[in-house]
């Protein structure tokens, strides 16, 4: 970013309060200040040095007193020079420099906070970090899978075939395991909880493969047996002339199966996807079941959409479902991680954004690996969701009229 993005960003200074703006975004001044150690900057008495042997600077409090709100803004309006802020956000960012000429131009080096506090702050803290590409670079370098995570039982020779991945296999700790399996208890799902900013809520999934032929039965009996009401589908079943998915349920007025029998009464198709409904009868137990299917159909065969207006509103018809129907949520691509996670993921976030909570995209996606591995399979599906989260607290607030400290970024 130079300084003519920077000031761009910062013209929005107006929409800020003193005490919210975010005083971080400073540090990414490429700036021509005189490097004055009584006034701005000092090297620390335990300074280090980082990979390059440059030498790390550390900002020290300036004494006399923070500005008031007038001054600051002159001095955006007016200066390209840092400002003697002495904010808790300013205080977080370390700067590095290999000047040694004091006179001569700085490049000055942010290090994210850990700390950030408000929605606002985290959103213009991805905004920058997705510009200089920082957290396109940390999503790659994460573990795809939990430390010490065991898939034995995956890869039990019975259980080979029932994969259609066989580097995609679920946790032995948090498997959805079958409890009258036709077919035995195994099944490529797991269960994914995400907790949300509010006490003792949280989003509950299972993330599952898109089933084989031979394990249809299987997966009509994960949904009788955890009680699932609504089905998330995320692909197509053939994309590139390759098969994603076998067609695990019936046509229009069709019904399949024998002791548990699915029919399709309704089929709706919209600009954004499919809406199938289906019941589920338990012949033994004479109960029936309602069972919703959503599949999402404007994911193109190869990369991400160009667009994310239609996959918020999928999501956004996704959450008004669980409202009414609740329970766990079944979600499945192909895999059961890469899109699946992005929905899962935009769902979480969209949660945060409802609460006014920061969202810290990377936490997420290391939550959700703990939980199955690789979800959020690729960078390109990272930066997505990243740019989705951004465009939806921008709607947010073009929909009502922003509070003080509340910006749109653009």
């Amino acid at each position: 970013m130079d300084v003519t993005d920077l000031w761009e960003l910062l013209s929005y200074v107006d929409d800020w309060t003193f005490e919210t703006f975010p005083w971080h975004v400073f540090a990414l001044c490429h700036s021509s200040v005189e490097r004055n150690p009584s006034e701005l900057l000092s090297k620390s008495s335990d300074a280090s040095q980082d990979e390059d042997n440059n030498e790390i600077i550390s900002f020290d409090p300036v004494p006399p007193e923070v500005p008031n709100q007038q001054q600051v803004v002159h001095s955006i309006h007016s200066s390209q020079n840092l400002p003697s802020e002495d904010s808790e956000d300013y205080q977080n960012a370390l700067h590095s420099s290999d000047v040694k000429d004091p006179k001569e131009e700085q490049n000055f080096l942010i290090v994210p906070s850990v700390d950030i506090l408000t929605l606002d702050q985290s959103m213009v803290s991805l905004k920058l970090a997705l510009e200089d590409r920082s957290t396109l670079s940390a999503f790659e370098k994460l573990n795809k899978k939990k430390a010490k995570g065991t898939m034995d039982v995956a890869k039990l020779p019975e259980n080979v075939a029932k994969n259609r991945y066989k580097d995609v296999l679920p946790y032995d700790d948090n498997r959805v395991v079958l409890k009258e399996g036709p077919n035995g208890d195994y099944i490529n799902a797991s269960f994914v909880q995400m907790s949300l900013p509010h006490p003792r809520k949280a989003n509950q999934y299972i993330a599952t493969q898109g089933p084989l032929p031979q394990t249809c039965d299987d997966f009509w009996q994960m949904v009788w047996e955890q009680e699932c009401g609504l089905i998330v589908m995320v692909t197509t079943l053939k994309e590139r002339n390759r098969v994603k998915c076998h067609q695990y349920w019936p046509e229009l007025y069709q019904t399949t199966g024998e002791d548990l029998q699915v029919t399709c009464f309704s089929e709706t198709t919209s600009t954004t996807g499919i809406t199938r409904d289906f019941l589920i009868s338990h012949q033994k137990e004479k109960v029936e079941r309602h069972v919703v299917q959503l599949q999402y159909i404007n994911w193109p065969d190869h990369g991400v959409p160009q667009d994310s207006t239609d996959f918020l509103e999928f999501v956004q018809q996704l959450r008004n479902l669980r409202r009414d129907i609740g329970g766990i949520v079944v979600v499945h691509c192909s895999a059961g991680v890469g899109r699946t996670g992005v929905l899962i993921l935009m769902e979480t976030a969209l949660g945060y954004i409802d609460a006014d909570e920061p969202i810290q995209p990377l936490e997420l996606v290391k939550q959700m690996r703990d939980q199955r591995v690789m979800m959020v399979q690729t960078v390109v599906q990272y930066k997505f969701i990243c740019e989705a989260i951004l465009k939806a607290y921008n709607d947010r607030y073009k929909r009502s009229a922003k509070p003080d400290g509340q910006v749109e970024l653009t």
